[in-house]
């Protein structure tokens, strides 16, 4: 068989990189096998290997180094659009294998960088991209997709990914250690990455302050942003590859030992130690030795460095992997209050004892926190809509009587502004001592007024919180609610929770809109119907939040379903709209909360639940999601606190024991898991979701009769081709494969398009030996995913199923295209992950198959060790010492 040129150079590069995986001293041995009798082909191999060598690596450096490096050929020019969609802005530098431009997405309407591959090294990218693609998180560097292009030079391979505008950390540590607050957010961020990566199963192997940028959000607060993935590879199957940066190097490593998370946890150490000391913790003839060498405490080095930092950074530190914590552990550590906080909560409760029996002996030991002093300055009105400026007036006394207990702002009302002619915030603060001040300007529009304001923070003149809207004339009566809300959101005020609620002529349309969204089944009708009744209760109460609050919730409940620009907007919009009557609404803020978690924002969305449960404290639904918000940031401690909070403020709802089931089972806590989902049904029995939960977990488990009997109960409950596929599924896995036909048999029947359930049927079909019907039901798939990757090219599923047909019908070399296009995917789930093995099983090709298998989650795994299908794999060692192969 003749192989052509673009043949040849695949399997060039092949070769190159299983000898760039393997130690140095076994790459020539391998390589004169692997090219006996082709000098040729051992020459170019050996080419590239030894060009690899002397470069440092394609992703090897963070964006931010890519300054004032030698000259590199042009490739893409500033001003050039590359794929019809990146718009090429300038050049940021070049590394060892490849060069980074700053582009503008055109599709996506956002800042880029772009990584490409220099000339002869684009078939290299891909598999340096498996750790980066894999992961999704706040505080890693986001990357997007994998291109080519065609070029002068041939086809370029190029990824784009998140933009980060910054300094390293390593640049901001030149400047001396962080202060406390500083170097506790930066650590916070930096584990919950870390954390995000191992839970997926990644390694970084060089994690170090210069791959770590700190960012700044628009509320100022820092971001931190580890970058650099390039150098990571799935911990399960870790080659030993030259790498990493010896002053942060664990030891086991610098004595040739193998990378793993235990060594990534060690760097975070060193990495911590240093943000909080100014000094590494080891000398530099510990490093160069590779010798076992106790630090010294932080707290013991660092002036007013709490003892915490001790206890999160120093087992971080131990020669011993195995003794070692997890970057979970230390986030954890990192959280929890110091010793004399809860001390001080002690003494401050018998102190409120005392308070009841004799409440003139025990004096106030703390004086009330200094409130914040609000100057309300003059409004500036070029639309002469204003008679006056008494609705400051209107906002003042609305601030004053909402406040319980110690206030929380002082109002230095607009009489004493006017009285000293203070016009400017920096009048306020010098003549009354102000420390905040509410500005506002009215600009008038062609259908009413536009009014632009903002709480401002005088020492630092930055805005806490902006105000934006436009109200018809006849509506400015709303403005006052509308900036007391604001002023209320900026500042956490201390204030009693109120009922809130529509006219009576609006009643019923809002009752019914929030009977759509509360709808168990995610149909797209259901959010639509939501919509409509808003819309309704809306134009019968323009005057109230709570409609286009409800309005914002059921664009980005439809969102989620479309993921289209324009439903993102509406949901943007009408989120807008009701801010601007009370930012300060517990709806509101609810329906802020879900976008942001919808958006992947999860601080944002945290501050939204928080801020509702400082109002009220009995709201399930905010402890559900800043629950979720925490767990989405990988700061599982306060995720467990605000579910079993849930379930303390209502103890017969359902929904907590889902949410923190849910956490339980992605965290391999399955016993305790099965006993939540258990409580689940029996608190809400007619659910389907909570049937599907438990029998995930006894799947998971490898309890598959059981799974059986849950999918059955399910079954009487309500018939669906899913459960009949689950019911098949269950029955295949205990080797009952002709009753499992019966049922993937009525599954199609009930959903014939769903390619899933026709790949079920002919797998159980092929092993009762019925290969005329199993080829057709294989072919029946292939029609249907052939259709669905044409409609849907960035569908992973859609390819992984087509992959697998196309394996199964002898369509080999199409089979790996796919399969490969499908794991590169940024949709790349766990399910396309499983149909990836199962098609490199069914190629015989165990290696991929092996390296398929370590993306997958322990759950997933577990599935594969029991499928009908993975016998071979299975039994294999390697895949028994994937991390995470449990029963």
């Amino acid at each position: 068989m003749t192989i052509d040129s673009g043949e040849r150079n695949d399997f060039v590069m092949t070769l190159a990189s299983e000898a760039q995986n393997m130690p140095p001293s076994e790459r020539e041995s391998f390589l004169q096998s692997a090219c006996q009798n082709d000098p040729e082909l051992y020459q170019a191999v050996s080419d590239v290997v030894a060009w690899e060598a002397r470069m440092s690596g394609f992703l090897d450096h963070p964006l931010i180094e890519f300054i004032d490096l030698e000259t590199l050929e042009e490739i893409f020019e500033p001003g050039e659009t590359v794929s019809g969609r990146f718009e090429i802005l300038r050049r940021v530098g070049e590394g060892g294998m490849g060069v980074v431009h700053e582009a503008f997405d055109r599709k996506r309407k956002q800042r880029i960088a772009i990584k490409f591959a220099k000339p002869g090294f684009g078939p290299l990218l891909s598999p340096e991209l498996e750790g980066a693609l894999q992961v999704r998180h706040p505080n890693i560097c986001v990357v997007n997709e994998i291109h080519t292009a065609a070029v002068e030079f041939g086809d370029v391979d190029f990824l784009t990914m998140e933009f980060l505008d910054g300094e390293t950390l390593a640049n901001r540590l030149k400047k001396g250690k962080l202060d406390e607050p500083a170097a506790l957010e930066i650590a916070r961020q930096l584990c919950a990455g870390v954390a995000e990566a191992h839970r997926s199963g990644i390694l970084h192997r060089d994690l170090k302050p210069g791959n770590v940028i700190l960012c700044h959000k628009k509320d100022g607060s820092t971001r931190a942003v580890i970058t650099d993935f390039g150098l990571s590879t799935d911990s399960t199957i870790a080659a030993e590859i030259a790498g990493g940066t010896p002053s942060y190097m664990a030891p086991e490593l610098l004595h040739g030992g193998k990378t793993s998370q235990a060594s990534d946890v060690f760097s975070l150490g060193v990495v911590l130690y240093e943000m909080v000391t100014g000094q590494k913790p080891f000398p530099a003839t510990a490093e160069s030795n590779g010798e076992a060498y106790s630090p010294a405490a932080p707290s013991k080095l660092a002036r007013n460095v709490s003892r915490r930092w001790d206890a999160a950074i120093l087992p971080c530190l131990r020669p011993k992997p195995e003794e070692r914590c997890s970057a979970t552990q230390v986030l954890a550590t990192l959280e929890r209050r110091p010793l004399y906080y809860r001390l001080a909560a002690a003494i401050a409760a018998c102190l409120v004892v005392g308070v009841l029996v004799i409440p003139k002996i025990i004096p106030r030991i703390w004086p009330p926190p200094s409130p914040v002093r609000l100057a309300m300055l003059p409004i500036e009105d070029s639309s002469g809509l204003l008679r006056d400026q008494g609705m400051l007036n209107n906002v003042s006394n609305r601030l004053q009587q909402m406040q319980v207990g110690d206030p929380t702002v002082s109002v230095i009302p607009l009489s004493k502004m006017q009285s000293q002619a203070i016009k400017t915030p920096e009048e306020a603060k010098r003549i009354f001592g102000a420390t905040h001040a509410l500005e506002l300007k009215l600009h008038p529009e062609s259908s009413g007024v536009a009014i632009e304001g903002a709480v401002i923070d005088l020492n630092t003149m930055a805005h806490v919180r902006d105000y934006s809207a436009h109200f018809a004339e006849a509506d400015l009566a709303d403005l006052p609610a509308g900036l007391t809300g604001v002023v209320g959101w900026a500042f956490h005020i201390h204030r009693t929770s109120q009922r809130e609620a529509v006219t009576p002529a609006a009643a019923e349309s809002y009752k019914n809109g929030r009977e759509y969204l509360k709808r168990e089944s995610r149909e797209l009708s259901s959010f639509i119907n939501a919509a409509s009744e808003f819309e309704k209760a809306a134009r019968l109460d323009p005057h109230s939040p709570l409609p286009l609050a409800g309005l914002a919730e059921a664009h980005a409940r439809k969102y989620q379903i479309r993921r289209d620009e324009k439903t993102l907007q509406d949901a943007q919009f009408w989120l807008a709209r009701a801010e601007a009557l009370n930012a300060d609404s517990p709806t509101v803020r609810m329906a802020s909360g879900l976008l942001h978690l919808i958006e992947g924002d999860y601080p944002k969305a945290l501050e939204d639940y928080k801020r509702v449960e400082e109002i009220e404290s009995d709201n399930v639904e905010a402890w559900l999601g800043s629950g979720f918000a925490y767990e989405s940031q990988g700061r599982l401690p306060e995720a467990m606190t605000d579910y079993n909070r849930a379930i303390a403020v209502e103890p017969d709802y359902y929904k907590p024991y889902e949410y923190l089931g849910g956490l339980l089972y992605y965290h391999g806590q399955y016993a305790e898991a099965e006993e939540l989902f258990k409580k689940d049904i029996k608190l809400a029995p007619d659910r389907v979701n909570a049937y599907g939960s438990l029998a995930g977990v006894y799947t998971a488990q490898a309890k598959y009769e059981e799974a059986e009997s849950v999918h059955r109960a399910l079954l009487q409950l309500r018939e669906s081709a899913l459960t009949l596929n689950n019911i098949g599924a269950a029955l295949a896995f205990q080797g009952r494969q002709k009753e499992a036909i019966e049922y993937y048999q009525r599954a199609v029947a009930m959903e014939p398009n769903r390619a899933m359930y026709w790949l079920n049927l002919g797998d159980a079909q092929r092993r009762v030996k019925d290969l005329v019907d199993a080829r057709k039901s294989y072919q029946r798939g292939l029609q249907l995913t052939q259709s669905q990757v044409i409609s849907s090219p960035a569908s992973a599923s859609a390819r992984a199923y087509l992959a697998y047909f196309q394996a199964r019908l002898g369509f080999e070399n199409e089979a790996r295209a796919q399969i490969a296009q499908a794991l590169h995917s940024p949709s790349r789930d766990d399910q396309v992950v499983l149909c990836s093995v199962q098609t490199y099983e069914a190629l015989g090709e165990r290696k991929q198959a092996l390296g398929a298998a370590a993306m997958a989650t322990p759950q997933t795994r577990t599935q594969m060790a029991h499928h009908p299908d993975l016998a071979g794999l299975a039994s294999d060692s390697r895949f028994t010492s994937l991390k995470g192969q449990i029963k």
